[in-house]
């Protein structure tokens, strides 16, 4: 993405539907994955070894697919910084099969590097 880009979106698809998820970011990733919390996940976002982390909700809908608009403008003082997202979503309860023992899946990780 590069900066003044106000229609700049994440998208993730086969997410269980009509489900809140969470977007991780951090500035420390595991390209292999990592199970630190025993979870039955692979996170590639590896919050324990970042400096910093934040996360945002992530909502799909019926099909599935969810959109976090992320505006870019007005950010200059980012122009290089390098971000690892993931999304971790929950399972349970919606009578569909787990896809691990916590109900939990996850998503692969991306590194996205903000552009002037």
């Amino acid at each position: 993405p590069v900066i003044e880009n106000s229609n700049f979106k994440i998208r993730g698809f086969n997410n269980p539907p009509n489900s809140l998820g969470l977007l991780l970011f951090a500035d420390t990733s595991s390209l292999s994955g990592i199970d630190p919390y025993g979870l039955g996940i692979l996170m590639h976002v590896d919050l324990p070894g970042s400096q910093w982390f934040t996360y945002a909700d992530f909502v799909s809908d019926s099909t599935g697919s969810a959109i976090f608009p992320m505006s870019l403008v007005g950010t200059a003082s980012v122009i290089g910084l390098q971000i690892q997202i993931q999304s971790i979503w929950n399972w349970a309860g919606l009578g569909l099969c787990m896809p691990s023992t916590s109900g939990l899946s996850s998503s692969n990780g991306i590194e996205m590097t903000i552009l002037p």
